[in-house]
């Protein structure tokens, strides 16, 4: 054999087997418990929410820690129910930092298994540049393939990932007692149809921190300084090149889900001193309506601010009360 021939023949069998190895299958609940990191945890709990427990899914809330940290999915259930015979029921699905291909994997967990109504769809003043770095974690190999390459500097490296991944979860749920992990779910151990972080921590600890002004002014100076560039929209194609990807995946999203006959909004959580609106409102509000909380009493009073970019529990309590207002005034 001649050493074109060998190398075609290498060259083959390499992409060959890489690709067998991406599409062994696997219990997709096993992917939910890798993610055992922090508040990351949460993840595990989003699928057994979504999976194992019957209780319906009417309303479900998508983000990051700002959404985590500022919306109280109970209290919301409790306040647009008050005088509504059909109950709505309600989750927070967010989890920590920005990157819409996350979303898309949550949501597309939530539509296979329950028949939502309505969606929020947290927004910031800016829109990511980077996908979601624990997405390789959750998303099913058909996702990160067909997510666009246009330009996501994660592509190459989430599907780099993905044969060992693979593999990792095909031995997992072949051979589940030799690594210690579970495919059946505990109903003792279940946290119950709401995990929530607003009010406080799930294990009790209190988020009743309060920054000083001071020291938020000067955190969002700090940010301007530094990042003040993410809101120039000044290069159409520089803005290609740092937003396509996210912006794409959440067109497609947002297509799919009004497909299915849902609502969908978008929810304003900025950081404390961002400006009153996202840089990119015009290309929101061709997707989806937004919705604004402008009470200043909440996003210009450092009483309510745990950190620069969220919500302490004051804060949330007043976040969720209002925004509870507006879905009932606006959307149901």
């Amino acid at each position: 054999m001649n050493k074109a021939k060998f190398w075609a023949l290498l060259i083959t069998t390499c992409v060959v087997s890489v690709a067998i190895l991406s599409c062994l299958p696997h219990n997709p609940y096993l992917r939910y418990q890798e993610l055992d990191v922090g508040v990351f945890k949460k993840d595990t709990w989003i699928y057994e929410r979504t999976v194992f427990d019957p209780t319906p899914i009417d309303i479900a809330f998508f983000g990051t820690s700002h959404t985590l940290n500022a919306i109280d999915s109970t209290l919301v259930e409790e306040q647009i129910n008050i005088d509504r015979s059909s109950k709505k029921r309600v989750v927070n699905f967010a989890l920590p930092q920005l990157g819409r291909d996350m979303h898309q994997t949550l949501i597309k967990l939530l539509l296979e298994h329950k028949q939502p109504e309505v969606l929020f769809i947290e927004i910031r003043e800016t829109e990511a540049r980077d996908q979601h770095p624990a997405t390789y974690y959750l998303a099913n190999s058909k996702d990160m393939l067909e997510s666009p390459l246009l330009v996501n500097t994660r592509y190459f490296g989430n599907l780099a990932r993905l044969p060992l991944r693979q593999s990792n979860l095909f031995l997992k749920t072949q051979f589940p007692d030799m690594f210690g992990v579970s495919v059946e779910f505990d109903q003792q151990s279940y946290a119950g149809s709401h995990q929530n972080y607003a009010l406080a921590f799930p294990d009790g600890r209190s988020r009743d921190k309060i920054q000083s002004e001071k020291f938020l002014i000067e955190k969002r100076q700090n940010w301007t300084k530094n990042n003040g560039h993410k809101l120039l929209r000044d290069n159409k194609l520089k803005n290609f090149i740092n937003y396509n990807a996210n912006l794409t995946i959440l067109r497609n999203l947002i297509s799919l889900a009004k497909k299915q006959g849902i609502e969908i909004y978008f929810i304003y959580l900025p950081n404390f001193g961002s400006q009153a609106k996202p840089v990119d409102e015009d290309i929101y509000a061709l997707m989806a309506p937004i919705l604004y909380v402008e009470d200043p009493s909440i996003f210009g009073n450092a009483y309510n601010w745990y950190d620069l970019g969220h919500l302490n529990a004051q804060g949330a309590m007043k976040f969720t009360n209002s925004i509870s207002q507006i879905i009932n005034d606006k959307v149901l």
